[in-house]
């Protein structure tokens, strides 16, 4: 049987059909500042609790969290709710700025960056820990921002909540981004290719 030379890489994909930008509505008194997880990857965004703290002392800004309606921070208001498949999409569509941290680690580098690829195809702008295939697919300061240290975290999440135009603009590069590279529509075809490429060697091989 022939051996595929090379190893495929494809990561996560968005469905950008489902995946709709999220309107733009009258200009809202708080900024939402939202991350989606599980209970088991909470504990990434307790990384950021200091810098959130920071936030909502400085700033009017709502915190939600979609996955773990138990999740806290001392000193924090926090809106939590538990992550549910029919509402995902709308829940993620009240979020206004993205947050994507992770703790620096091998496994870490094992992800495929799908939280990053949800808010981007809803045209929300991320902010998103400098490590893995974050790397890959964020253009720091174009389609959304990366961050390695507290104050950088802090930096960035910043900017975007005191820049509308700039939420707009990474917004929309990072919509982009999930269509040209990210989107179903886009990998369908390469998955399409591996299946033929495969099942042809399996049945030269049977020939052979």
């Amino acid at each position: 049987m022939r051996i595929l030379s090379y190893v495929p890489n494809i990561s996560s994909t968005i469905d950008t059909d489902k995946y709709k930008v999220k309107e733009q509505g009258p200009a809202k008194q708080n900024i939402t500042i939202g991350w989606s997880g599980s209970t088991t990857t909470s504990f990434y965004l307790h990384l950021l609790d200091n810098a959130l703290k920071a936030l909502q002392d400085k700033f009017h800004v709502d915190i939600k969290v979609i996955g773990d309606p138990h999740f806290s921070i001392p000193g924090v208001k926090v809106k939590s709710c538990p992550w549910v498949a029919s509402t995902e999409v709308d829940d993620l569509r009240e979020i206004d700025i993205g947050l994507y941290p992770l703790s620096k680690d091998t496994w870490v580098l094992g992800k495929s960056g799908l939280k990053a690829l949800q808010y981007m195809g809803l045209g929300i702008p991320v902010v998103a820990q400098a490590i893995g295939t974050n790397l890959e697919i964020i253009r720091d300061g174009v389609n959304g921002f990366l961050a390695d240290s507290p104050d950088e975290w802090l930096e960035k999440i910043s900017l975007l909540i005191r820049e509308d135009r700039l939420r707009s603009s990474m917004g929309s590069a990072a919509r982009r981004t999930v269509e040209e590279r990210y989107s179903v529509k886009v990998n369908a075809p390469i998955y399409l290719d591996i299946i033929r490429s495969v099942y042809s060697a399996y049945r030269c091989g049977r020939k052979a």
